[in-house]
């Protein structure tokens, strides 16, 4: 009965969990809507700013043919633009300097009907520098004659790999565990054990914008027996040490995919318990899958195999798998919640099989 609670407890978690997933992909956004050129057009930077990066993609700038949609006498001087990166409001974000020329005396110039753009030491050459909103940016100008007659033109700045990044704390990478999980151990010669225990965990991982390998770091452990089958209490610990290949992605896709390949070591505690294993060793490899929803939340999808026997591959063998949520907080720090199921299956000493599973509700919090 005590166990029949403790998975109603985990269940519960589960399908609360489920149920925040299936929201969060029902409302991920469309990424090829056309974003406005208006959040900093009001307030045009006085002078060019400093480029932190770049140019690091290139931008094409798209006019109406038709000679009653344009701007009488305004010139594009180029119509591919290098996009760079600048901080600002604590992002990076991607920037291009579009150079205008419009020779009509009387005539004023705005951007988006409300600020005069920029001119530079030559009268008749103006420069906007525009923020891109999204892949496809559209830029709206208005000149106004000395009659306050209006002409107006719609530009548009294709830019498909342009996307901005967060500019997090950097202990990011640190992050720390706590949750539940329900264990069940059986060993040749014994009785199952089974428990409802607490977890504690900590990881160190990589940022994937850094380079194409990276690496991965993580340990956890059961503590705090809530309620188990006998009356010892015995614990649990699995680390894991592993490099990370970032693998090529598309800008305009969601989707960030990682190959992992290191080492998984597992023991228990016995804490005067006559049954258990240590030091467990084993080569492990699998790989993660990151889903973007925006710039601050996203899932994690991780599938690990450790072979455990150089002959019997699927008898001898340990599975790991998770899934997760995460958000970026108002701190910029992260949060995540997520499940995580172990398996993991040997013969020790020939004569001895040992089997352990575990079934995790997790919540993680970055530095």
């Amino acid at each position: 009965m005590k166990f029949m609670c403790a998975a109603f407890l985990n269940l519960t978690a589960s399908i609360l969990f489920l149920c925040i997933l299936s929201v969060g992909l029902a409302s991920r956004a469309e990424d090829l809507e056309v974003k406005e050129v208006k959040e900093d057009a009001a307030n045009p930077p006085k002078e060019e700013p400093k480029k932190y990066q770049g140019p690091v993609w290139t931008a094409h700038l798209l006019r109406d043919k038709a000679n009653n949609a344009r701007i009488q006498n305004l010139e594009l001087s180029e119509a591919k633009l290098p996009v760079t990166m600048i901080f600002r409001d604590q992002k990076f974000r991607p920037l291009v300097q579009v150079p205008l020329k419009f020779v009509r005396p009387g005539w004023t110039l705005l951007i988006q009907g409300k600020a005069p753009v920029t001119k530079t030491k030559d009268p008749d050459i103006f420069n906007i520098y525009a923020y891109l909103n999204g892949r496809i940016n559209e830029m709206q100008l208005v000149a106004i004659g000395p009659n306050k007659e209006e002409e107006s033109e719609r530009i548009f700045i294709i830019a498909p790999e342009a996307q901005e990044y967060e500019v997090i704390s950097p202990w990011d990478a640190v992050r720390f565990s706590i949750g539940s999980s329900l264990l069940s151990y059986s060993q040749s010669g014994f009785s199952n054990y089974n428990a409802w225990t607490g977890l504690l965990g900590a990881q160190v991982h990589s940022p994937e914008v850094v380079a194409k390998w990276g690496g991965l770091a993580e340990l956890y452990m059961t503590v705090l027996t809530f309620e188990s089958s006998q009356e010892i209490a015995p614990q649990y610990a699995q680390g894991y040490l592993a490099g990370i290949y970032f693998l090529p992605w598309q800008p305009s896709s969601p989707w960030r995919l990682q190959v992992l390949a290191g080492l998984d070591y597992s023991t228990m505690y016995s804490n005067g318990a006559t049954f258990g294993f240590k030091d467990l060793i084993s080569p492990d490899i699998g790989f993660r899958g990151r889903y973007i929803l925006n710039k601050d939340s996203d899932y994690l999808m991780e599938a690990r195999y450790a072979p455990l026997s150089s002959s019997d591959f699927m008898e001898q063998r340990g599975f790991v798998f998770g899934i997760s949520k995460s958000w970026i907080l108002k701190n910029l720090h992260r949060a995540e919640l997520g499940l995580r199921y172990l398996d993991f299956s040997y013969n020790y000493e020939s004569t001895v099989k040992v089997s352990i599973r575990s079934t995790s509700f997790v919540v993680t919090y970055s530095l």
